[in-house]
């Protein structure tokens, strides 16, 4: 999405809808080449499936992943106006920043991956902290150019790893029926978007563009909250389990 946005600003949205057009059909191509044949042996049905909805944690997760993107996206969908107003960037400047912010979400990819692999409890307890300190760097020192770039790096390598982390903690829950946990974590994301970008532009018309960074501080401070609930419940159900062994 940066790499699109980056075409749209620097040629034109023809080239950019062009771009996503071709980067859509590599995709495909790639699918139908890589993806293995993988034939369903055990048939789940749909009431198994949505026995799931029953655990208590699939829903703090759900709530988690809303959080985690309307901590995203309440910043990032005005990434354009806030670097051209308050760090007063050109729009040859902005259009780079979104080329950096896109190049780095590549690697935070990678680099989540890894995280996720080692530890998973606190990579996901750790990121919400990440995103809320990199907020509190933007809102300290995005008025000044050169900082700014910096924390664009470090902002789109966070960004992806939100996505990774999202999925990681919702399918942790969903491991009965991974294919409807990945639906789930589809649709929550999406709302989370969506009510990320709407709390943004409400603090924006409310509070100005730069006090608007509050806005994804406050999602991402919930999201913290929710992952600590979901690790307590975890353990405490891993306590009852291992006493009830022992009886």
């Amino acid at each position: 999405m940066p790499l699109t946005s980056y075409f749209a600003n620097k040629i034109s949205l023809e080239v950019a809808f062009l771009f996503g057009a071709v980067i859509s059909f590599i995709t495909f191509i790639g699918i139908l080449v890589w993806l293995p044949s993988m034939p369903v042996k055990d048939k789940m049905s749909i009431g198994n499936q949505l026995s799931i909805l029953r655990k208590p944690r699939l829903w703090i997760a759900n709530m988690a992943n809303i959080f985690i993107f309307a901590a995203m996206f309440a910043v990032y969908s005005y990434f354009a106006e806030y670097v051209g107003q308050i760090t007063r960037m050109n729009g040859s400047w902005i259009s780079m920043m979104l080329l950096v912010f896109g190049v780095t979400m590549i690697v935070g990819n990678f680099l989540f991956e890894g995280f996720l692999h080692k530890n998973m409890t606190k990579t996901v307890v750790l990121f919400p902290l990440l995103y809320m300190a990199i907020y509190l760097f933007i809102y300290c020192f995005g008025s000044y150019f050169l900082p700014m770039i910096l924390i664009v790096f470090i902002w789109g390598v966070a960004h992806s790893g939100g996505i990774i982390v999202g999925q990681s903690l919702l399918m942790a829950e969903a491991k009965e029926a991974p294919e409807f946990g990945n639906s789930l974590f589809v649709s929550f994301s999406n709302v989370g978007i969506a009510i990320g970008t709407l709390v943004g532009s409400w603090f924006i018309s409310h509070f100005g563009i730069h006090q608007f960074i509050w806005s994804g501080i406050m999602f991402a401070l919930l999201t913290f909250l929710s992952v600590i609930l979901i690790t307590a419940i975890s353990r405490a159900s891993h306590v009852r389990n291992a006493i009830g062994n022992q009886d």
